[in-house]
């Protein structure tokens, strides 16, 4: 019997994909130049017609691997419920 390594290759995430998961990357990035990537991409995202840059898309593919790599998004609203909730003491 002879062994046949696998390797685990994942697909680049799309775009869509990332922007979907950001929110994971802004509750879990390090402060920092993360964080403040995060942020501004957060913002950047709103806008309506807004596509990253293809610079963009590979920092943000890099942010996603390290902070969201089991793909799970947190709930934004719920982020900030529970910040609220902190804030009261």
């Amino acid at each position: 019997m002879t062994y046949t390594p696998r390797f685990n290759y994942t697909p680049e995430r799309s775009a869509k994909e990332c922007v979907w998961l950001w929110p994971t990357v802004v509750h879990r990035a390090a402060p920092g130049q993360d964080q403040d990537f995060a942020l501004k991409i957060e913002q950047q995202a709103l806008r309506p017609d807004w596509e990253p840059s293809p610079l963009q898309l590979g920092f943000m593919r890099r942010l996603v691997s390290l902070y969201a790599p089991e793909g799970i998004r947190l709930d934004p609203e719920m982020l900030a419920l529970s910040a609220a909730v902190r804030a009261l003491g």
